[in-house]
């Protein structure tokens, strides 16, 4: 009976279509049969986007909230086929090595697969296109984040459920690339303006040309494409500091440039006399790599901290400089000198807040355990012959004799090691304060010998100036200038508060790049290049 009874409801059902079939008209039911496709298509989105172990919690809470808002339908599918605003993400994913970018944060050989399944309407086709609409999705938002903010810094954005400014920032962007907007525009309109950004992502474009020549040329599948042009052997030579750098395209003829190249790869170790372009391929990648390595490293860097304010002090720790930008103007320089690798200078931002003269110095308590208790314990006159004495938090005198000096802690002191003003304090006749929690500031140095030397990582962390007087010249206005200048007649202790809006910027840089485009390189003073390059490598998602 019962098998009856279903027999008759196809049947019934059958009759209906059959009906449906010679009474619509065509258009309609290409209509109807359009978005039902898509409704089963939104039907799987939803199921997929609950099912599937999406990479960050962050991203999948937006992800869920994206799709919600327009009922699970798809992003970037119509009728099971790319729309034509997917274009530009999948080809901005696929070219994303040129930007710096680590290519395996995009998934691109499931996005090939599903792209490349055809049309046959099953459970498993529908499930398949789903995935890949949030694959997409997911991104064009890793994508996003990892072009303005960097990748370390992409990890932790998502990683986190909070709200976020800069996750609002990425999905209003998302947005309008999946409108009507021009995707180049909206694009060019989303990355940082800034003239570090904008000429090392320049810069990297080129390089990674570079590479990809190379890198051709080695391949099995080079189709023709794997030639070297002297232009890019030269350019290559230059940039690992085998040839000098000259202002021609190509400052050699043709039996110069194969001396030039034979003379490299004896330097190698190849004995031959003919060229072999994939050994010659093989050692200028390998000689060249660290160094993109290390551009593309930086430019995260300049992407994860970022200058908000058109007027800053710029120190650039391994390059032992700070200069003054006043918009993309450099308006003046100053050496200084900064942390030793074992005390380092923080990399931090914060306004400017005051100059002081004379300051006295309270010596912080990690150098009163780890450098004033051991001394005191080898010469018990070690605090008099520097003007250094203790008093307790309520500012009272202690008695230093009777200090328990070999079993101080950091976190237990119950005094202070203070120097009072003068030529012989340490932070010499100005220290500049700037907001931040890790009691760092700048200030002048009664050790300016220092300054002679080219390596300059050696303080306890703040950054020691060449010419403070010049910098509170700048920062001040003339009438507080004028008043800053008398306290050096009496030596007297003065708190002048700055008014120029200015902030302070302290960087970890190896490679940096000026306005005008010239690349510079540094010594990785803290050996913190190789950890962090590893750390991007670890911080890319696994789809």
């Amino acid at each position: 009976m019962k098998l009856a009874l279903a027999y008759l409801r196809i049947l019934l059902l059958s009759l209906l279509v059959l009906v449906w079939f010679f009474v619509t008209p065509t258009s309609n039911k290409i209509v109807a049969s359009t978005n039902y496709d898509n409704d089963l298509l939104a039907i799987n989105i939803n199921y997929e986007l609950q099912e599937m172990q999406v990479l960050w919690p962050g991203l999948k809470r937006y992800l869920v909230a994206l799709y919600t808002s327009q009922d699970y339908h798809s992003f970037w599918l119509r009728n099971g086929e790319l729309k034509l605003n997917s274009l530009p993400l999948i080809h901005w994913l696929s070219a994303s090595s040129s930007l710096g970018l680590v290519p395996s944060s995009f998934p691109l050989d499931q996005i090939n697969d599903h792209v490349a399944l055809r049309c046959c309407h099953t459970s498993t086709y529908l499930e398949q296109k789903a995935r890949l609409d949030i694959i997409l999705s997911a991104s064009l938002i890793i994508y996003l984040t990892q072009v303005k903010y960097g990748t370390l810094e992409t990890n932790k954005i998502w990683t986190e459920l909070g709200l976020d400014a800069r996750k609002q920032d990425v999905i209003q962007t998302f947005k309008a690339l999946n409108g009507n907007s021009s995707a180049s525009e909206v694009l060019a309109g989303f990355k940082p303006s800034s003239f570090r950004y904008r000429n090392l992502e320049l810069i990297i474009q080129q390089r990674y040309e570079l590479v990809s020549r190379l890198t051709d040329v080695l391949s099995d599948n080079s189709e023709g494409n794997g030639v070297l042009s002297s232009i890019h052997v030269v350019q290559i030579l230059q940039l690992i500091g085998f040839d000098k750098p000259s202002t021609e395209d190509v400052p050699y003829n043709e039996d110069e440039l194969k001396g030039l190249i034979i003379s490299y790869l004896h330097h190698k170790g190849y004995r031959g006399s003919v060229i072999d372009n994939r050994v010659l391929a093989w050692h200028l990648l390998r000689d060249y790599l660290p160094t993109f390595h290390q551009l593309r490293l930086n430019f995260d860097r300049i992407k994860q901290y970022p200058f908000k304010k058109a007027d800053y002090l710029f120190t650039n720790i391994p390059s032992f400089q700070m200069v003054v930008y006043e918009g993309e103007n450099p308006a003046q320089s100053y050496n200084v000198v900064v942390g030793s690798k074992s005390t380092p200078t923080p990399v931090l931002s914060g306004p400017m807040l005051s100059v002081i003269t004379f300051p006295q110095w309270t010596i912080p308590a990690s150098i009163t355990v780890n450098e004033i208790a051991p001394a005191m314990l080898r010469d018990s006159n070690y605090l008099d012959a520097r003007g250094y004495y203790l008093i307790d938090w309520q500012g009272y005198y202690v008695d230093p004799y009777e200090v328990a000096w070999d079993s101080l802690q950091v976190d237990q002191l119950k005094f202070k090691v203070v120097q009072d003003p003068g030529k012989y304090n340490a932070l010499g006749t100005i220290k500049f304060n700037f907001f931040n929690t890790q009691s760092i500031y700048m200030h002048d140095t009664n050790a300016k010998s220092y300054f002679k030397q080219d390596y300059r990582a050696v303080s306890h962390g703040c950054i020691r100036l060449d010419d403070p007087r010049k910098l509170a010249h700048y920062l001040l206005d003339e009438s507080k200038y004028e008043q800053f200048e008398d306290q050096f007649k009496y030596e007297s202790t003065k708190n002048f508060v700055i008014q120029k809006e200015v902030d302070v910027y302290i960087r970890y840089f190896t490679c940096d790049v000026g306005v005008d485009g010239k690349l510079l390189y540094y010594k990785d003073v803290y050996d913190r290049d190789k950890a962090d390059y590893d750390a991007i490598y670890q911080a890319i998602p696994s789809w």
